[in-house]
């Protein structure tokens, strides 16, 4: 069979569910690495991040969140589209499949959006090998090694696929998005932006999952099932007026710092509040309702719970963030001793229950800084040295400072787990975290103290490796 009655035959397929053609799975193509073209990420020159188009999209996906969870995935698919000024983009996930594993297009927006819900074979398509590795793949022409992309139209010149998580560190699909010619090559910037985004919707993914499991078991229950009708209810009134209040502040986001200050805060108090109503309807049926309720939907109530308070923490630190990067900077020179001592004072609570033992250098140097914002920045810093200790072992921290000619660097040396050098640069982005990490946090932390140095014409950096501490440092201009 000539390739146009192969890719008829997998088009069909490819609409009906699943039908890769097993004589194309056997054909002679190119290896992997041919089409596998990762390393040019790093090589080609980002463009400059469009922070204020990104927070629209979060703020759209945010809001999808609490009016209408169950289509975050397509409002994901529509943003990663345009941010990215991709062809094509979509979310495929994990399914078994008489007896195989398949990937679903769940979600697909721009010109291959009439494929959605069609499936292939894990082992034939690019997003099994994106999970095999747990990474970010960029691939050119993938039709040359996979048989899958033979069955839709376009071609596929580039596809950039990142992994699709769900409340843990194995990847359950992949999020990617597609140039069908030469004239859009995917960079650095486009991988930042799908794994921002990507982290956010996977949260509310996996509160849809547990909410579905639960419905199932309160059809049994009735007063189970009233009382999460009333929380929904209440959630959806909320999320009305939420609506509304969005539409009304996202047409001044380009007003002055101040203003966009003041919508920062009220957005985070607005946008928790239905999160906290699930919460505390969760806590009723658990308090009132135990006793009706097995062990199954127990802890399905107990995953609602945890994954509505982590969601709230998410949306606290990321609204931190962004006021890190809007909040107008008052740079003087600020003695870093008294920012120390300050940081020292917003960490005594945690320093004591941990039985923390910090010092520091006897000279400390005065830099170009706001004072606010170095507050901060050693305040994070101080606390994520304090928490990433191994069980047991008392945490000690020292700050000390070097002259590095027109410039001071601050380091903040700890006694923790460590990291592996392919994460010295990752931990600084948003949403990043360690691999198998079990230790707390939303991977906001470090991307604000990054920020906040660079807003402050200074530089950050890490030095570690796994079981021998961490070495933080900030490097800031010297006061004159």
């Amino acid at each position: 069979m000539n390739k146009s009655g192969n890719k008829s035959r997998m088009r069909k397929g490819l609409r009906q569910g699943v039908g890769v053609e097993e004589s194309l799975r056997t054909r002679e193509c190119v290896p992997l690495e041919a089409v596998l073209t990762t390393v040019e990420l790093g090589r080609r020159p980002s463009r400059d991040p469009d922070y204020e188009a990104e927070n629209r999209a979060l703020v759209s996906l945010m809001k999808e969140m609490a009016t209408s969870p169950r289509s975050v995935l397509e409002k994901l698919v529509e943003a990663t589209l345009i941010l990215c000024r991709a062809h094509s983009a979509g979310v495929s996930l994990l399914e078994e499949n008489e007896g195989r594993t398949i990937f679903r297009w769940h979600a697909v927006a721009g010109q291959w959006s009439r494929y959605i819900g069609g499936t292939m074979w894990r082992e034939d398509s690019p997003c099994g090998t994106v999970l095999d590795r747990n990474a970010s793949l960029l691939f050119s022409h993938p039709e040359q090694h996979f048989p899958f992309p033979l069955s839709v139209t376009p071609d596929a010149v580039e596809a950039l696929l990142v992994p699709f998580h769900s409340g843990s560190d194995e990847p359950i699909g992949t999020i990617w998005v597609i140039a069908h010619d030469q004239s859009r090559r995917f960079d650095a910037e486009d991988r930042r932006v799908m794994e921002s985004l990507g982290k956010l919707a996977s949260t509310a993914y996996q509160m849809v999952s547990s909410l579905d499991a639960l419905k199932v078991k309160a059809q049994e229950r009735g007063r189970a099932e009233e009382a999460l009708r009333q929380a929904q209810a209440k959630l959806a009134d909320r999320a009305g007026q939420l609506e509304q209040l969005v539409v009304m502040r996202t047409a001044d986001l380009r007003a002055s710092n101040e203003q966009l200050e003041t919508f920062v805060h009220s957005l985070a108090h607005d946008l928790r509040t239905p999160l906290r109503t699930m919460i505390g309807f969760s806590q009723i049926l658990v308090d009132e309702h135990a006793s009706e309720l097995d062990d199954l939907a127990r802890q399905m109530l107990k995953r609602i719970q945890a994954s509505s308070e982590f969601m709230d923490k998410l949306l606290f630190d990321l609204l931190g963030y962004a006021r890190t990067a809007a909040v107008p900077l008052e740079i003087a020179p600020i003695e870093t001793e008294k920012a120390w001592e300050r940081a020292l004072l917003r960490c005594k609570t945690q320093m004591g229950q941990m039985g923390a033992n910090v010092q520091m250098d006897s000279r400390l140097p005065t830099v170009r800084a706001d004072k606010a914002t170095l507050e901060l920045v050693l305040t994070n810093l101080l606390s994520n040295a304090l928490k990433f200790v191994p069980p047991g072992v008392q945490p000690r921290v020292h700050l000390r400072a070097e002259n590095r000619g027109n410039n001071e660097r601050l380091w903040v040396t700890d006694n923790g787990i460590g990291i592996s050098a392919e994460y010295h640069d990752r931990i600084f982005r948003v949403f990043e975290r360690l691999n198998g990490s079990s230790h707390s946090g939303t991977g906001i932390g470090l991307s604000i103290v990054r920020k906040a140095v660079e807003r402050m014409g200074g530089k950050v950096g890490v030095e570690s490796e796994p079981g021998n501490g961490s070495r933080f440092w900030i490097e800031l201009p010297k006061a004159i």
